[in-house]
């Protein structure tokens, strides 16, 4: 797994990597606009619509603006229809916008979601739970921020930091048995949310190996 394309992302590069992406409405990091060049496709998260229509990039033909339109200013929302961009109104309330944005999207391409991070706190758990519900419908989910990474990961994987190489590892179902190479302080046994959890580690050469026998969280922080 390498996280680079999203370092290349931040670098206002090509990260040379097919990828979707959902904009929420929250923190954006500085390089939001050079994601949305690339991006495959986007699904803009209703009150996401408010910082997307800063963009003079036209992208309407591989764009969908979602929600139940609650956060998004009238005028906003006619600005961007005028723009030739396209609504689809989901007035379920048993969802977030993060999660309808996600199930919109087919599990073949890794899913970008900004804006998922930070903010209120309740808002943060329920998109982590978002990335853990997804991952086993087969889709690669990366939240990201402009300081952090957080992914979900089972089984064996070689994970390439790139400069994220402050690296986090949280159980998803209460614990489960770990073993890594090429941390600071590598783990081998069981890490349990009641108990050990390994934060603050590092990745000695940018990359390290993981092994878990049940969905894990992984963060990645500068």
């Amino acid at each position: 797994m390498n996280l680079n394309f999203i370092t290349s992302l931040s670098s206002q590069q090509n990260p040379k990597v097919a990828f979707n992406m959902v904009l929420l409405n929250y923190k954006l990091p500085s390089w939001w606009q050079n994601t949305l060049k690339y991006a495959t496709q986007i699904i803009v998260a209703d009150g996401g619509a408010e910082q997307f229509k800063h963009t003079t990039l036209q992208l309407q033909d591989k764009t969908i603006i979602m929600g139940d339109f609650d956060s998004i200013s009238e005028q906003t929302q006619l600005d961007l229809q005028q723009r030739g961009y396209k609504f689809i109104s989901t007035p379920d309330q048993d969802h977030t916008d993060c999660e309808k944005a996600v199930n919109m999207l087919p599990n073949t391409l890794p899913i970008l979601v900004l804006g998922a991070l930070g903010g209120r706190f309740d808002h943060s758990l329920y998109n982590i739970s978002i990335c853990a519900r997804q991952f086993t419908l087969n889709k690669r989910i990366f939240m990201v921020d402009a300081d952090n990474i957080l992914f979900v990961c089972k089984g064996a994987n070689q994970i390439q930091t790139g400069p994220h190489n402050t690296v986090g590892l949280f159980p998803l179902k209460g614990k489960t048995k770990v073993l890594t190479k090429g941390l600071k302080w590598d783990v081998d046994g069981e890490i349990d949310f009641m108990g050990l959890v390994s934060v603050s580690n590092k990745a000695v050469n940018d990359q390290f190996t993981v092994e878990s026998e049940e969905e894990i969280g992984v963060t990645g922080s500068w």
